[in-house]
């Protein structure tokens, strides 16, 4: 009996099944010179690129984050008014990772025993520091946002920028050869 799963491509499995990593933005892909050699799709939705002003919601550390990457994602051409909340997302993620991690910190200077990984219930007993618990979810959320917007090292190690194009100040850092 032949398996219907078959003639799915990559995609409709991933997509039916939740395997597999998510696709790249079509820009990512040509940045990275199309590796694969598959076909793009030029056909797709191209929302005009354009500066984004963060929003009312982000904290300090929130908005620290926004203006650190949005020149450099506007540079690239990566940002368009469609991505304002995925951005948003990333900003708001990284100042809840600073907040679980500033409190991580501060219970590690009071507990030198348990390391802060440990609090004192109201009864006396000890549990699990809660800000270690939302330092790993915003970890896992974190890693997933930059993954989803081509912020991880792998995928920026494939990126290959026109050197017309180039105004990083850190152009001639690195030999190529």
């Amino acid at each position: 009996m032949p398996n219907w799963s078959d003639s799915m491509s990559a995609e409709q499995r991933r997509v039916k099944f939740g395997h597999g990593p998510r696709p790249k933005p079509v820009e990512l892909k040509l940045l990275e010179g199309n590796p694969g050699g598959k076909p793009l799709n030029i056909k797709r939705p191209k929302p005009i690129r354009t500066r984004l002003q963060p929003t009312s919601e982000l904290n300090e550390d929130g908005l620290k984050e926004w203006k650190r990457l949005e020149d450099e994602l506007h540079r690239l051409g990566l940002l368009t008014m469609v991505d304002l909340h995925a951005l948003t997302n990333l900003c708001q993620t990284w100042a809840f990772f600073l907040s679980a991690t500033r409190a991580i910190n501060a219970a590690i200077a009071d507990d030198p025993v348990h390391h802060g990984m440990t609090v004192v219930t109201p009864t006396g007993g000890l549990m699990s520091n809660p800000a270690a618990s939302n330092y790993i979810k915003a970890s896992a959320a974190l890693t997933r946002v930059c993954a989803e917007l081509g912020f991880s090292p792998a995928s920026r190690g494939k990126v290959v920028l026109d050197d017309e194009d180039d105004t990083s100040k850190f152009k001639g850092l690195l030999a190529t050869g």
